[in-house]
Order: structure tokens, then C-alpha cells, then sequence
């Protein structure tokens, strides 16, 4: 049900809806720094881009931005699915588990691209508002936006413009997201 709220909320506000495959791009995957985090590997790939599952939804995001945005000025999409991290074994239990199917959760991902004159701030805070206003509909309170310290688990600071990034918490400290500007590095 709350998936088709968040749904609901973001084709409101004119986002569209992705579906990409499980595995992330090798070349978007070095452009975004985020090949230095391990990945399960696929150990048959079908093609050679298909070898490592994604760690993160953005890759294969920056992929669809890439090729829509030369048909349009302006690119608006986002992805519920899963990410897989590469875990540790964990002690015995029956042995048959895969790591990736130890409850991987569901994740949602945006992207917001616009050709053409640097808005870039204008952006940062439209995206930053379609946030506030999903988390209201999820009727999540307690909302406020920290300064944004990543780790190598999640994603790392050269993907992210200076002043242009923040988490997403509610409560006192419980995380809930992030939102950010991709820097000119990565653009």
C-alpha cells in the first residue's frame, strides 16, 4: 500500500516511473565511484556488463538520463527495487541461503536532469521540496534535513556538489534518505 502511495505521489508530480535490471553498469558504475564498494558478482554473466549486481539504484538511472535527455529538455525519473551488498557469511543455518536473499529492503531512487541553463540550486531545492512532500503523504513527521556524511556502504562524497546535499531524518537521528546534487566532476 505504501508503495502505491509513493507511486501515486511521484506521478502526480510528473516523475516517471523505471524498471532496469538488477545488475549495474560497469562504466556507470567507475564514473560514480561506486566500484570501490564490493559487489556480488555474477558468476555465468550473460554479457560482460552484466557482472556485478548493483549496490545502488543511480547507475542505471544515469544510464536512462543519458540516452532521454538528448530527445528532451528535462528528465524526471525514479526506481523502487532492491539493492545487493556482498555480506559476510553469517553463522550457521540451513546453509541454503544466498546472501542476497537474507532481506534485502526495498529502495527508491530519483533522478532530475535539466539541459540547458544552470538552475542547478533551483533544482537541488524542487527535488528537496518533492521529498518533504512524499514523506507528508507517507505521513511521516518529524521531517529535517542534516548535513550529509557518506560512507563507503552508501555512496561517496565526490558524487555529491559541496553545499548541495543533505540525509534525510526523522526523529532524533533514524535516516530515512538523501538528497543531493550529482557534482560537475561526475556531470
Amino acid at each position: 500500500r505504501r508503495m502505491r502511495v509513493v507511486q501515486d505521489a511521484l506521478r502526480v508530480a510528473g516523475w516517471l516511473e523505471t524498471y532496469t535490471y538488477s545488475f549495474s553498469f560497469e562504466e556507470e558504475t567507475i564514473a560514480l565511484g561506486l566500484h570501490a564498494v564490493e559487489h556480488l558478482r555474477v558468476v555465468n554473466p550473460l554479457n560482460r556488463d552484466q557482472v556485478r549486481l548493483r549496490t545502488s539504484l543511480l547507475p542505471n538511472l544515469f544510464h536512462q538520463a543519458w540516452a532521454a535527455i538528448k530527445k528532451g529538455p528535462i528528465f524526471r525519473a525514479y526506481e523502487i527495487g532492491r539493492v545487493y551488498r556482498a555480506h559476510r557469511p553469517r553463522p550457521k543455518k540451513t546453509g541454503r541461503e544466498r546472501p542476497w536473499q537474507e532481506g534485502e529492503p526495498l529502495r527508491l531512487s530519483g533522478l532530475f536532469v535539466r539541459r540547458g541553463a544552470d538552475t542547478r540550486a533551483a533544482d537541488f531545492y524542487e527535488v528537496k521540496g518533492i521529498v518533504e512532500h512524499l514523506l507528508t503523504t507517507l505521513q511521516i513527521r518529524d521531517v529535517w534535513f542534516d548535513d550529509f556524511e557518506p560512507t563507503p556502504e552508501s555512496t561517496f562524497l565526490s558524487l555529491w556538489e559541496i553545499g548541495q546535499s543533505a540525509e534525510v531524518k526523522c526523529g532524533e537521528k533514524t535516516e530515512v534518505g538523501m538528497v543531493g546534487a550529482v557534482s560537475h566532476g561526475v556531470l
